[in-house]
């Protein structure tokens, strides 16, 4: 599952992506480190996503950017405002399959009676 086809934006060097286990666990790559969580913390994490990309970005008292930030356990994620859509986009991403977006769209797409025109 990655934000864009060549799992990262190579404009910035970043690397962003979420793959799913054989376990059964979600593996966070960005940048040069890999988290596990589960799918509660994976959903907790779009939903941070989701609540700062409405809120748009924080400024610092210099009118920079300030990183999105968000704790897993004992690890502490800092994500640049510029990273910051290809990292919500991987997690979306991951989101989508875990819930069965794309199946659903197709199967809301199919006409009456379950068979293509």
């Amino acid at each position: 599952m990655c934000a864009s086809g060549d799992q990262g934006d190579s404009s910035c060097g970043a690397r962003c992506f979420v793959s799913r286990c054989a376990c059964g666990a979600y593996h966070l790559h960005y940048r040069h480190a890999v988290i596990t969580v589960g799918r509660n913390a994976l959903m907790r994490i779009m939903e941070e996503c989701f609540l700062r990309e409405r809120k748009g970005p924080e400024m610092n008292r210099n009118g920079y950017p300030l990183p999105f930030i968000i704790m897993l356990g004992i690890v502490t994620i800092s994500v640049p405002w510029k990273d910051f859509p290809m990292f919500c986009r991987a997690v979306e991403d991951a989101v989508s399959l875990e819930i069965g977006i794309p199946e659903l769209a197709a199967r809301l797409a199919m006409p009456p009676g379950g068979r293509e025109a």
